[in-house]
């Protein structure tokens, strides 16, 4: 496993670089906008996707069918895949608390936009799976039909948490916007457990 995350850093170290920088003037940009809150989903999905590009790389390669060959299991293949993505998605969403709770002036608008970052790249585990089994090649196709659902499910819950905030306010209530973010961040780890459980599944199902 050690092997496994120091061979995607090795891959990756040169684009964080180039894209942390990025994250930060989109996080500025968003919260200059006053939309510092929804505004965390991309710069925690920025850096992410850096790991999907290894993967894509390793594709091409046959890099998973030589990792097979070392003292490793598809289980631990698979698990490195999620663990440096994740690590990466919880990178963005510190940069993404420490921008927002700076420029808003509030530790609870940092929490709920780190929540919403976090949360929504966690559920976007779910390109793993696919990738696996259509293969990377179609990756521009697989991040377009994992993303439609996840952020169409995100915005319903973001006007459904508005609303209920909103009541006998005149505007949002901080405090439930904070709890509602949390408990959608939570609910977005055991999906990302979900599809990591599948995805398992899925690449040991591979014939090679």
């Amino acid at each position: 496993m050690k092997g496994l995350m120091m061979n995607h850093w090795a891959l990756s170290k040169k684009s964080i670089c180039i894209y942390l920088p990025i994250a930060v003037v989109i996080c500025v940009l968003f919260n200059i906008g006053q939309q510092g809150m929804t505004g965390g989903f991309l710069p925690c999905y920025l850096l992410a996707i850096i790991a999907l590009d290894n993967l894509k790389n390793e594709k091409g390669s046959d890099w998973p069918k030589l990792a097979l060959t070392l003292p490793l299991n598809r289980k631990m293949y698979v698990q490195s895949h999620f663990l440096f993505y994740l690590l990466l998605a919880v990178t963005g969403g510190v940069l993404v608390f420490v921008v927002t709770s700076i420029l808003q002036m509030s530790i609870i608008v940092g929490f709920i936009a780190l929540f919403i970052g976090v949360g929504i790249t966690a559920q976007l585990t779910l390109m793993y799976p696919l990738m696996y089994k259509y293969g990377s090649e179609n990756s521009n196709g697989i991040m377009m039909l994992a993303i439609l659902p996840v952020i169409l499910v995100y915005i319903v819950y973001s006007i459904a948490l508005t609303i209920i905030a909103s009541i006998g306010h005149d505007e949002p209530n901080q405090m439930i916007m904070f709890i509602g973010s949390a408990i959608y961040f939570v609910i977005s780890l055991f999906v990302a457990a979900l599809i990591y459980w599948i995805a398992v599944k899925v690449f040991k199902s591979l014939a090679f």
